[in-house]
């Protein structure tokens, strides 16, 4: 199933790296624009393998974990939550701003 997964994923990246959004017909009819470049497809496609490799990780790290690996994470989750809260408090408003914001 994972294989699949990754099959389907590169094969869709390996698409979008071609063609981008666009089909033969909008490809012919440009309009005027100019094609895209060497450089701007091999930049593309270097960013594109890094996500696709990104992602790959990721779901090989979800792969790996214990249920009790999840269950300390959400454990230390409203900690986490708590902290930044008070690092990071709730601007208050004045009447001012609560004007321009409505």
């Amino acid at each position: 199933m994972a294989l699949r997964l990754i099959y389907q994923m590169l094969s869709k990246l390996l698409g979008w790296i071609v063609w981008g959004s666009r089909t033969w017909r909008t490809l012919l009819t440009s309009g005027g624009r100019r094609p895209p470049t060497v450089g701007m497809i091999a930049t593309m496609s270097l960013r594109l393998l890094y996500l696709a490799f990104q992602h790959v990780l990721g779901l090989l790290t979800l792969l790996g974990r214990t249920s009790t690996t999840n269950n300390v994470e959400l454990l230390v989750l409203p900690h986490e939550v708590a902290v930044l809260r008070r690092t990071n408090p709730k601007p208050r408003l004045d009447w001012a701003a609560r004007e321009r914001s409505s």
